[in-house]
C-alpha cells in the first residue's frame, strides 16, 4: 500500500477518491491519504468534522472489495473495531481508558467521542471503490473541539493517551488493512464488534429515516450489522438499518 501525505486538503476522502481512479496496478488497494488539516472535513449525514491543523489524524484508505454489495455497509463496523484495536496499543497515563464503539461509526473513550468514520462508495456495475475516512482527535484542547449535547467530544490528550500523528497513521493503516483482509475472508464482524459495543444493554432513542423515533434497550447488532433495539413494553425487537442515536 502507498501513503500520500499532504499539509492541507479540503477533504482526505475526496482526494482518496480522486486517486482511486488510477488502476489497481498503479495504486494498490489499502493505499491511504493523510492530511495535517482539512478545510472541508465532513462526517456522517452531512455534518462537518472539525479538522484543525496539527491536532488530529485525518486519513482515508482506498478499498477495492470483491464482495457482494450487501456486505459493503459492514466495512464501517470493521473500521471501528480496527481503530479501537489501534488505540488500545497507545501509552496511557493513569488508569486504563474505556475505549469502545457507538453504532454505527463513532469511537468513544470514557463515553466521550474521540473519533469517527465516514465510508463513501463509488459503484460501477459489480465493482466498487470504497473510501474509508477516519478522523481522530489527538491533541485538541476542549476549546478547539465542537460542543456536543450527547457523547461530548474529546481528544486522546484529554483522556491521558499519548500519540504521535505520523506513527498513529501507520498503526491505524496496518491494523485496518489486516482487519479488512480478515473480513474479506470471513464476512463476519458482529462477534468482534460485541467486545467494544458500549450501547449494548443501555436505554437509547434512535431517530430513523423510515419508522421515526425508536426507544428501547440496545441489544447488540445482527450478523449483518444492523442495530437491535428491544421495546420492553411490547417485547418487539426493532432492527435498525439506518439511524442516529439522539439520546441515551
Amino acid at each position: 500500500m502507498k501513503a500520500f501525505h499532504f499539509k492541507s486538503l479540503p477533504s482526505t476522502n475526496d482526494k482518496a477518491m480522486e486517486l482511486a481512479q488510477q488502476s489497481a496496478s498503479e495504486l494498490p488497494e489499502f493505499s491511504y491519504v493523510v492530511a495535517e488539516e482539512q478545510t472541508n472535513g465532513r462526517g456522517r449525514n452531512g455534518n462537518s468534522w472539525s479538522s484543525a491543523p496539527a491536532v488530529g489524524l485525518y486519513m482515508s484508505m482506498i478499498l477495492r472489495p470483491t464482495l457482494p454489495l450487501e456486505y459493503i455497509p459492514q466495512l464501517t463496523l470493521v473500521a471501528g473495531v480496527a481503530i479501537c484495536e489501534a488505540l488500545q496499543t497507545l501509552p496511557q497515563k493513569g488508569g486504563a481508558a474505556k475505549i469502545g464503539l457507538k453504532w454505527p461509526n463513532d469511537i468513544l473513550i470514557n463515553e466521550r467521542k474521540v473519533a469517527g468514520i465516514l465510508c463513501e462508495a463509488s459503484l460501477q456495475g459489480d465493482s466498487a471503490t470504497i473510501i474509508v475516512g477516519i478522523g481522530i482527535n489527538i491533541s485538541a484542547t476542549r476549546e478547539q473541539l465542537p460542543s456536543r449535547v450527547i457523547y461530548p467530544a474529546t481528544s486522546l490528550m484529554l483522556e491521558g493517551i499519548e500519540a504521535d500523528p505520523a506513527t498513529l497513521a501507520e498503526q491505524v493503516a496496518e491494523v485496518l488493512r489486516q482487519r479488512i483482509q480478515q473480513f474479506y475472508k470471513s464476512r463476519e464482524i458482529a462477534s468482534d464488534w460485541k467486545q467494544y459495543d458500549l450501547l449494548n444493554g443501555t436505554s437509547i432513542k434512535v431517530q430513523t429515516p423510515d419508522i421515526g423515533l425508536v426507544e428501547g434497550i440496545a441489544s447488540g447488532i445482527t450478523p449483518t450489522g444492523e442495530l437491535l433495539v428491544l421495546d420492553p413494553a411490547t417485547n418487539i425487537c426493532h432492527t435498525i438499518t439506518a439511524g442516529s442515536i439522539v439520546r441515551e
